[in-house]
């Protein structure tokens, strides 16, 4: 963990031993709210989520800065959600926000075999 305020924390994925591809993690979020949230019992309050994927020459500063900016999208567009953001190199974002039901579900097994191909 690496900030901690409120009811706000930042934390990071990462692997020692390869690097994790998208699928992976769209993976591990489409099972964060049944699997990790709501364990070992169903709580009351909801999960808003902001993810940042950055490019390797982003400054640790700036991937920080979206982080945050993710996470108040989340926030903002209706609670209970996660927003993906992609940063580029260059300082560009795409980003795209959506309740967490949408993450479950059947289509879910198509779009990760399309991500595993990145």
């Amino acid at each position: 963990m690496i900030y901690a305020g409120g009811d706000d924390f930042l934390g990071v994925l990462y692997n020692t031993e390869k690097q994790i591809s998208p699928g992976e993690c769209l993976q591990w979020f489409c099972k964060f709210k049944s699997q990790v949230w709501h364990q070992p019992e169903r709580k009351r309050i909801t999960p808003s989520v902001g993810f940042v994927w950055a490019g390797p020459q982003v400054p640790q500063r700036d991937v920080l800065q979206h982080c945050h900016l993710a996470e108040k999208s989340a926030k903002r567009t209706g609670r209970d959600r996660i927003a993906f953001r992609i940063l580029f190199n260059s300082g560009n974002h795409l980003e795209w926000v959506c309740p967490w039901w949408m993450l479950v579900g059947k289509n879910i097994s198509k779009n990760l075999s399309i991500l595993n191909n990145f």
